[in-house]
């Protein structure tokens, strides 16, 4: 079985993820615009296509590969250096029943040097990381394991998102399910698919081609 990173090299070396970045983003923008009909509304009414949430973007890639809660960690500078932060999740944080809504919050209090935890360790090395069960991960690997447990995750991987302009590093995504899980090449393509959307979309790519054209 082929691992995760080799996975991900043949996928993101045989496409164009500028244009593969593109057809992801209007499918999942399509989704996205359904989790939130207010805002379809008002886009239908103005001629306006809003620019969705990056919650809204892990919210319609979660639905779309089936996975039960996602986030983004960003770089952002600091009194230790650049650390990444939690930039944005898939759960509801303001419903206090939303079921990941602990995990997201409890992730907001930390900060992630560059090999240090899952997120950083994708950081580091450019590649993605996949752990069948981060449950059993020792702490030091997976600093957020005891709440990985009460929160009912299992299966993590990371991706990295990479400018589909220059290749620069925009973030991290990590995507969790509730069961144990391989690596498998489709979900990988998937992912590399989603994760090019992420990345066109944080790195302003998404809202300059909107400001030339009116519609992404």
């Amino acid at each position: 079985r082929r691992s995760a990173a080799t996975v991900w090299g043949s996928v993101t070396g045989s496409v164009d993820l500028r244009d593969t970045a593109r057809r992801e983003l209007s499918s999942v923008l399509t989704r996205a615009s359904e989790l939130n009909s207010r805002e379809s509304a008002r886009s239908s009414r103005t001629g306006v296509m809003m620019q969705p949430s990056p919650s809204m973007l892990l919210q319609a890639a979660c639905n779309r590969l089936g996975f039960v809660y996602a986030e983004i960690w960003r770089p952002r500078a600091s009194a230790n250096g650049t650390m990444l932060v939690l930039h944005a999740t898939s759960a509801n944080e303001d419903d206090q029943d939303d079921p990941m809504r602990t995990f997201a919050c409890e992730s907001r209090r930390i900060s992630l040097a560059s090999g240090s935890g899952l997120p950083g360790r994708v950081w580091a090395t450019r590649q993605p990381e996949w752990s069948i069960d981060v449950r059993e991960t020792p702490a030091n690997r997976f600093v957020r394991v005891s709440i990985a447990k009460t929160s009912g995750l299992a299966a993590a991987v990371g991706i990295p998102l990479l400018s589909p302009a220059d290749s620069s590093f925009v973030g991290v995504a990590v995507f969790f399910a509730q069961q144990r899980a391989q690596s498998t090449v489709q979900i990988m393509q998937a992912l590399g698919n989603v994760g090019a959307m992420l990345a066109y979309h944080l790195s302003g790519m998404a809202q300059a081609a909107q400001a030339q054209s009116g519609v992404l």
